[in-house]
């Protein structure tokens, strides 16, 4: 895997109660390790992307290099650093157009999750994840005799990899501990790769000649690439960015630099004219914010200073630059109601979940079914519809296991903190099925890491995680 993750070993103060700034007792070289960590991703990118044999040697690489690690590894839960930069390159390796399998992030992830499984306890949540995914199998027959044997398989793999991805990820992460320094250094392992998304989106939108913006996503200004993946993963960049800058745990110093990697992320995202991306991480910060102005005097003044900052800068600088650029266009995109078509895919689900209720058409059948009627082509990008569409009632209670998830993911963590940023990545989550369904390995990683939880207080300094023997 390349380049160095911010040390996630260096010993942290104890976890439990209330915690100050000793909470997240960062050393100088785990500051400089995040820089570099970024700065290599930048320049990688531009590697990767004009050589694809490069993003294709890396993508293997991370996937050999994470089993690898996460069968030998005494420290289980730094498997979610391992898992999250897969899922960060995911959508770095589309753009480079490495010689992977589409689905590859969801399955290498997966892998890693699996593995990382064999080696721990999984009481906490398996029978309400379990149901949501086994709820789902029973249609797949339906495939199978609806499409023929290539066609069945991409079709499952395409509809059931995000679910599956998701049910390992909770499993995990639902059973490890992780210190505020390990949380942030997951949190990095997603951000790297994202900012060198980001990097690619600049150049191509600054290397543009005679740019003209209209209502309409762009690929001018995504790297080349689908404006929505790019837009989401940016804006999944900037949530966590900003949820580390409300962190009332961070010392002010070290806020300036994230707030300053955060709004150019912004930026771009808006570019991109794919208005998923900041519609998601709005959702999220929003999730965040609510929990911790309930909280103690200090988090509000963390979340006031830091909103006060980003939304001065937005509004004053940002905003007045990007619309220039636009020409005006800028605000027409992210003032108009549109949804660019989605509505046509969730009337046409809710039509095939009533002609089917009990087992729905089948994973995928959905996309052939409208093709044959001559509507119109394409997956859905609205997964609760999808699993009505595809797999009919069961669908709907799986769809029932997974908001109980949801509710539970935020509801458990006991210290204000912890529940924001759950509630942050639950609600990134939510929105981000109801818009592009499961395409990227993002979600299913994201829903996951809500569930994870600090050590005990006064807990030894045993692995958290490890299977007891």
């Amino acid at each position: 895997m390349a380049t160095t993750v911010p040390a996630t070993s260096a010993p942290a103060a104890r976890y439990g109660g209330k915690i100050g700034v000793a909470g997240l007792a960062l050393t100088h070289g785990q500051i400089v390790g995040a820089g570099i960590f970024v700065a290599v991703h930048v320049i990688l990118a531009f590697v990767m992307r004009p050589f694809a044999v490069v993003a294709t040697v890396h993508g293997i690489l991370c996937l050999f290099a994470g089993a690898v690690y996460a069968i030998g590894t005494r420290r289980v839960r730094n498997i979610a650093v391992v898992a999250a930069y897969i899922v960060g390159c995911e959508v770095l390796w589309r753009m480079s157009k490495a010689a992977v399998f589409w689905e590859f992030g969801k399955y290498a992830s997966a892998t890693v999750f699996a593995i990382g499984l064999l080696r721990v306890r999984v009481p906490t949540n398996r029978g309400l994840v379990l149901a949501y995914f086994g709820l789902l199998l029973p249609s797949v027959a339906l495939t199978l005799i609806s499409l023929d044997a290539d066609g069945a398989r991409q079709q499952i793999s395409f509809n059931l990899s995000g679910p599956l991805a998701l049910t390992l990820g909770v499993l995990f992460f639902s059973n490890i501990r992780q210190t505020p320094i390990q949380m942030m250094a997951t949190f990095w392992a997603l951000i790297g790769p994202i900012v060198g998304i980001g990097a690619l989106a600049f150049y191509s939108t600054i290397s543009q000649q005679n740019l003209e913006f209209v209502n309409a996503s762009t690929a001018a200004t995504s790297g080349g690439y689908a404006a929505n993946q790019v837009s989401a993963m940016l804006g999944l960049g900037v949530l966590l960015l900003l949820l580390l800058a409300i962190d009332r745990r961070i010392p002010w110093r070290l806020r300036i630099p994230l707030l300053a990697l955060a709004i150019p992320l912004a930026a771009q995202t808006a570019l991109t004219f794919a208005r998923g991306g900041l519609a998601l991480a709005f959702a999220g910060i929003c999730g965040a914010m609510f929990v911790l102005l309930r909280g103690n005097r200090r988090a509000r003044i963390s979340v006031v200073a830091v909103a006060l900052a980003v939304g001065s800068v937005g509004k004053l600088v940002i905003e007045p630059r990007l619309e220039a650029m636009t020409r005006g266009e800028l605000s027409i995109r992210y003032t108009e109601a549109s949804t660019t078509g989605r509505n046509l895919f969730i009337e046409s689900e809710l039509e095939m979940f009533q002609e089917n209720p009990i087992l729905g058409v089948g994973p995928g059948v959905a996309t052939k079914i409208r093709q044959d009627r001559g509507l119109f082509e394409g997956a859905s990008h609205t997964e609760y519809t999808r699993m009505l569409a595809e797999h009919g009632v069961l669908g709907a209670l799986s769809i029932l296991c997974f908001l109980f998830l949801c509710v539970r993911a935020i509801v458990s963590a006991r210290e204000s903190d912890v529940r924001a940023v759950a509630a942050a990545l639950v609600f990134w989550v939510v929105l981000f099925l109801a818009i592009y369904g499961t395409r990227l390995a993002a979600p299913a990683f994201v829903f996951g890491l809500a569930f994870t939880r600090p050590p005990r207080p006064r807990t030894t300094q045993l692995e958290t995680g490890v299977s007891r023997r």
